[in-house]
């Protein structure tokens, strides 16, 4: 991924969270279009957002440019509680 992510505010990662589990398999202009129509982001936030899901293995974009959401919490916990699995 060569694009510049900064660090989006916690209400836009949120809402496009949001959109993505709710509509998975879409495109990014189609999730925006979703997006837009139940909350006000511009396009460029919603880029930053999308690129910081991203970076931060929340989301997963496959060859047809599609995103659908990959993190899980509780497996997340589950492995984080497990000290042998810590780095050193």
């Amino acid at each position: 991924m060569t694009e510049d992510c900064s660090d989006p505010g916690t209400h836009e990662i949120d809402l496009v969270s949001m959109i993505i589990k709710e509509n998975p398999g879409h495109k990014k202009t189609e999730l925006y279009r979703i997006m837009a129509s139940q909350e006000s982001i511009s396009y460029v936030d919603f880029s930053q957002v999308l690129c910081y899901l991203l970076k931060n293995h929340r989301i997963a974009k496959d060859s047809d440019d599609n995103y659908c959401w990959i993190f899980n919490q509780k497996l997340t916990q589950k492995y984080l509680s497990r000290p042998e699995l810590l780095v050193k």
